[in-house]
């Protein structure tokens, strides 16, 4: 196989992992766009940092470890290990994947906390305050 055929299969399978890996339920997605029409900041509450875990997966797989260790994703744990194992080509889409999935896992923490957690008397402002905006331009 030639190089460039090798490195056209890294390049497109890398393209495909880029998806994010951390996964919302559609519940979690509709949560998430009542947080932005009311115009909370999505990744408010910070679980793990997207720099950083980008940053780590320079090295094989360790921002996915990074990022199962926060407790929230268990799934990063065998996506470091597939990184690891492919080290070098792995790098092209791994940070950006890390990065990616980070931002994901602070949207669903900032949808606990406002949906299930402390956060839970905010957001019913933010409802009344929506709400009297709305009735405000009839």
């Amino acid at each position: 196989m030639s190089f460039k055929s090798k490195l056209a299969k890294t390049l497109a399978f890398g393209t495909l992992a880029l998806e994010s890996c951390v996964t919302m339920t559609s519940r979690q997605k509709a949560n998430l766009m009542e947080l932005q029409m009311y115009g909370v900041d999505t990744q408010e509450k910070k679980k793990v940092d997207p720099f950083f875990a980008g940053l780590l997966n320079v090295g094989p797989g360790l921002g996915n470890f990074y990022l199962a260790s926060s407790g929230e994703e268990s799934m990063q744990w065998p996506i470091g290990v597939f990184n690891l194992l492919l080290w070098y080509p792995s790098v092209v889409w791994s940070i950006p994947e890390a990065y990616i999935d980070a931002g994901r896992i602070n949207q669903k923490t900032t949808i606990d906390h406002y949906f299930e957690g402390p956060g839970k008397p905010l957001l019913e402002n933010l409802r009344a305050e929506y709400a009297e905006r709305v009735r405000g331009k009839k």
